[in-house]
């Protein structure tokens, strides 16, 4: 058998096939997709409609039943990740403060230019700290609640559970280059289709998608939700 990337066409090595959820990792750009074997569909579903997790808890979440409602918490940021951003932020505006204050003693009013790098690095150092602190606690009960903290951030939600029709997951390709060359990254998102036929994005940026599958099979299933196709979920 040989599978081929939907991205860049490299074949995918064996090691890199999960035969039980019909998804396939490629390893030179990264992107992750379902494929088919034998007429079988993608993702192959349980026998309740749901899919066939076949993998354990993902170590960033933590699952708790309080007061009858089931509560995911998931963490933002790992070590490696924390640390690297640290680094880079304080590198970033270490140079950069340093600049402004030779540029306001030389030339002040070039102090203006630096100072838009000093905002980028405010910026950086508020997505460091939320990595640091923060985490997404995800509620589902009558409503399903996403609230992200304790630092402020957009993307926080409450949904009926009347207005749910189903969850999916999605995967993000995003290309750039740089001194290396061409460079692609992937994410994933967490959404939901409401029944009026609109969707809503719960989670960003999930880079693992077997953590992203995890959490819509939990939540569906906590919710009562029978597993269908979504056109262009993974």
């Amino acid at each position: 058998m040989q599978v081929n990337c939907k991205s860049c066409g490299a074949q995918v090595p064996a090691e890199d096939l999960n035969l039980e959820r019909m998804v396939a990792k490629c390893a030179r750009c990264d992107a992750v997709f379902a494929f088919r074997v034998d007429g079988q569909e993608p993702l192959a579903r349980g026998a309740a409609g749901r899919p066939a997790s076949g993998v354990a808890r993902p170590k960033a979440l933590q699952i708790d039943r309080l007061g009858g409602e089931l509560t995911i918490t998931r963490r933002w940021g790992s070590g490696c990740a924390v640390v690297l951003f640290l680094a880079f932020t304080l590198l970033w505006n270490g140079l950069c403060w340093t600049g402004f204050f030779v540029v306001l003693n030389a030339f002040p009013p070039a102090a203006i230019f630096v100072g838009l790098f000093l905002a980028v690095g405010v910026g950086l150092a508020y997505l460091t700290l939320t990595l640091m602190f923060n985490s997404t606690v995800i509620t589902v009960g009558r409503e399903l609640v996403v609230r992200h903290g304790p630092l402020p951030v957009p993307g926080n939600r409450t949904i009926p559970r009347a207005d749910l029709d189903q969850l999916y997951v999605v995967q993000v390709i995003s290309s750039g280059r740089s001194n290396r060359g061409h460079r692609t990254s992937v994410s994933h998102r967490l959404r939901a289709r409401l029944q009026d036929g609109s969707g809503v994005t719960l989670l960003r940026a999930v880079a693992d998608v077997e953590e992203a599958l995890y959490l819509e099979e939990v939540i569906e299933r906590e919710l009562g939700i029978e597993n269908e196709p979504v056109r262009g979920e993974v």
